[in-house]
């Protein structure tokens, strides 16, 4: 038993071990990872390839720099090893490839700063010319400095056009010939030369550099960014095309709002138009609530109107067989209180009510058991709530703020044909209790002015002489009385006269008839003649009859003001009643006139006390007798 716990204590040591040491390979992996993205990052560009270009830079920038150290430290090692003629050639090969160290790490600041363009065409330019002043010194043209040329023309294809690659590369193949013929004919000699033993150690050294830098560290960078430049595009390539999708969708679900929202507009005005031609009220309901139920495809449509006191929402009229029964029974609604539509003629607000939460207890009506969805709008007519428009389907949430907009004009279209139908049958009523007056006035008129001539006015047109009618020729059209023709009549007498009878109408009313004979039947021009004069003689009877009351009362306003001019122009009580009565009898046209004072509280009778005046004229017991008020 102790050997398997120490077993199971060594085999937990060696997994903790491993564990430590797997958290300290990632953890300097990580370092790693932080310090180069560090490095190569760039912030102060917006453009996204101009910033990829700038990190691939600092990426060849921080090879660069390595590149540096392993030139210098090639020449190090030939320096320890006594490969160079002299100890100052070895101390001063050193030193200027030292200097090239500080040149990337240059780079990658002003890169970090924004001078991406500018630090390209120096570091490279900068490369090219300081290799090939390393070449002037060190050997001339047998110099190894001749492999680094890889560098600067390779950056040169990547960083700049393919034709700067090539125009360096034939530059470098011209500077290395110069540099040939010129220590062919002994014009140059380089300052150090290295022995054979150093130029293959360095030979050796640069080329194994050349290529794992230019073609496996410098290609992989390269390629690396290329991939996910790649990458990056294809990415972005791919959001394109979703985006493309996306909009084309949201085009067509765009396109088909608009569509299904101009018909709805193009429905709405047909609907408003029909209903502004409707005759009452009745037909204006029962026809919106149809006509929106079959144009706009709705399960139930409902208009709902106040009751007495604006305290129940009463259901006036329905579209579906549900709110058929539901207006048999005068279903109503109380305000404020019960439903959307009871919260709309409260609110003034349109609400939209779903089959879930707190509005799903809306829906459990028997009548309408397929409701889904159900919204309320307000009708408005001239800033007053008239009722509630209701209307229900059955698709669920099949109402959103885009249908609001559009079903709140239609419900101010019906609320205005409401209103509009409401006012015209209030004019309409107006209209008829007018006529009812007016015809009753002008009947009460015509009574009295055919009171002050016997009830009768009868004339006859005889030979070409116009006298007042007969009794006998008044018999004679006893047979239709003024009662019962309605409109123009001919009819054949027994003696063979053709007679045409033409009712005359007042305010609507018959007042009298004219009769005309003839041996001849009547001709179609000469009804329409007869028609036409009828017609101009009822306006002319009206307007003589009003003439006549104009004068008649101002006459009577004439006299009474003599009368009272007379009557105050008196200064006893006795010239005063004589006055009166003498006055009113005149102008009354009495036989006889009496007015007697008697004091309150007695009889009106001739008795000792009283002051009376009597003139002749007026019949017994007719007098005028003022009381003083108690």
């Amino acid at each position: 038993m102790e050997t398997d716990m120490d077993e199971q204590i060594d085999k937990r040591s060696e997994t903790e071990e491993l564990a430590d040491l797997t958290a300290a390979d990632h953890f300097q992996r990580v370092t790693l990872a932080r310090i180069w993205r560090s490095l190569v990052s760039v912030e102060v560009y917006e453009d996204e390839e101009t910033a990829r270009v700038a990190r691939l830079f600092n990426n060849l920038m921080v090879v660069g720099f390595f590149l540096s150290c392993f030139i210098t430290g090639v020449f190090a090692v030939a320096l320890a090893r006594g490969m160079f003629q002299t100890l100052a050639e070895g101390w001063f090969s050193v030193g200027f490839t030292a200097l090239l160290i500080l040149v990337p790490i240059f780079a990658i600041w002003q890169v970090k700063n924004g001078h991406l363009e500018t630090m390209i065409k120096l570091y490279i330019w900068s490369s090219f010319l300081g290799m090939l002043l390393g070449t002037l010194i060190f050997d001339g043209p047998r110099s190894v400095a001749w492999f680094l040329f890889f560098w600067p023309v390779m950056l040169a294809g990547t960083f700049m056009e393919p034709d700067d690659a090539l125009r360096m590369a034939l530059g470098v193949f011209v500077c290395y010939g110069l540099v040939y013929i010129l220590d062919a004919w002994g014009f140059y000699t380089p300052p150090i030369s290295f022995t054979d033993k150093s130029y293959r150690f360095m030979s050796l050294a640069f080329s194994l550099l050349m290529i794992g830098a230019t073609t496996g560290l410098v290609n992989f960078i390269n390629m690396r960014s290329q991939r996910r430049a790649v990458a990056g595009m294809r990415e972005t390539e791919q959001a394109l095309q979703e985006t493309r999708r996306s909009l084309e969708q949201r085009v067509d679900e765009r396109t088909a709002a608009l569509q299904k929202q101009a018909t709805q507009l193009e429905t709405i005005t047909q609907l408003n138009r029909v209903v502004a031609n409707l005759p009452d009220l009745q037909s204006v309901l029962d026809t919106s609530v149809q006509l929106i139920s079959e144009r706009l495809e709705y399960y139930h449509v409902g208009i709902f109107l106040f009751g007495p006191e604006r305290k129940w929402a009463v259901l006036q009229a329905a579209s579906s067989e549900g709110g058929q029964r539901m207006l048999s029974r005068g279903h109503r609604l109380r305000v404020g209180e019960e439903g959307v539509v009871g919260y709309v003629a409260h609110t003034g607000l349109p609400r939209i009510a779903l089959d879930v939460g707190e509005d799903s207890m809306w829906f459990n009506n028997p009548d309408l058991p397929n409701t889904r969805s159900e919204i309320a709008l307000p009708m408005i007519a001239r800033g007053q709530i008239l009722g509630v428009l209701d209307i229900q389907t059955e698709v669920r949430e099949a109402f959103t703020e885009n249908d609001v907009k559009i079903l709140r004009v239609l419900a101010r279209g019906t609320a205005i044909a409401i209103d509009n139908a409401r006012t015209l049958e209030e004019m309409r009523t107006t209209l008829e209790r007018l006529a009812r007056y007016q015809e009753r006035d002008a009947l009460q008129a015509w009574r009295h002015a055919l009171a002050r001539r016997d009830m009768q006015v009868d004339f006859a047109y005889v030979a070409g002489m116009t006298r007042e009618a007969v009794p006998e020729e008044r018999a004679s059209v006893q047979d239709k009385t003024i009662e019962t023709v309605a409109e123009l009549t001919t009819m054949e007498m027994d003696s063979g006269v053709h007679r045409l009878l033409a009712p005359i109408y007042v305010q609507g009313r018959s007042l009298g008839v004219l009769t005309f004979d003839k041996s001849e039947p009547w001709q179609p021009d000469e009804l329409q003649l007869s028609r036409a004069v009828v017609t101009q003689l009822e306006l002319a009877l009206e307007n003589a009859r009003l003439l006549e009351e104009t004068r008649l009362r101002a006459a009577q306003e004439r006299a009474r003001s003599e009368i009272v001019a007379k009557v105050r122009s008196m200064g006893s009580v006795d010239a005063i009643l004589r006055s009166a009565a003498e006055e009113l009898g005149q102008a009354l046209r009495v036989e006889r006139s009496r007015i007697q004072l008697a004091p309150p509280g007695e009889e009106t009778r001739p008795s000792q006390g009283s002051e009376s005046a009597e003139t002749d004229g007026a019949p017994a017991g007719s007098r005028i007798n003022p009381r003083k008020p108690e």
